[in-house]
């Protein structure tokens, strides 16, 4: 299996290879003024206006930092051929894994849905992120166009 990772901190995540259309340096992106926290903007990705979230603001509270490897993965929605971007820093490479070398933290996150099991490979530790369930439901519902596209 094959995952992109990303860190925020010194904490490495991951999210699944088959979840992406790819990954894209920062575009420049429109801003959604009034939009909910965590919303960076929009950008038109083949001719469709793609929301763009910021991982480390939604996930550790700060954001981004622009930089060199700072970039968009470009994740599957619900809705067929409608992409979520989610910036992430220090996009560098893919990693392979063992799809069945993943294991539960030991901890139940109810408040933290989108962390999915732990594995270590290559010498770090990562932690798969289910791109779905990290909208809030103030996102989900400010991105309420994903599901019924124009």
């Amino acid at each position: 299996m094959l995952v992109i990772p990303f860190w925020i901190g010194q904490e490495a995540y991951a999210v699944a290879s088959a979840d992406l259309y790819g990954v894209l340096p920062r575009p420049l992106l429109r801003s959604m003024p009034g939009g909910p926290a965590g919303l960076l903007g929009v950008f038109n990705y083949r001719g469709r206006w793609t929301p763009v979230l910021d991982a480390h603001f939604l996930l550790g509270g700060v954001s981004a930092r622009p930089a060199l490897a700072t970039r968009v993965l470009l994740c599957h929605t619900k809705v067929p051929d409608v992409a979520l971007g989610l910036l992430c820093e220090k996009v560098t490479d893919a990693l392979t894994v063992d799809p069945a070398a993943w294991s539960a933290p030991g901890v139940r996150l109810g408040d933290a849905p989108w962390l999915g099991p732990l594995q270590t490979s290559g010498g770090i530790t990562v932690q798969r992120l289910f791109i779905p369930h990290l909208l809030t439901p103030e996102l989900a519902a400010a991105l309420d166009s994903l599901e019924s596209p124009a």
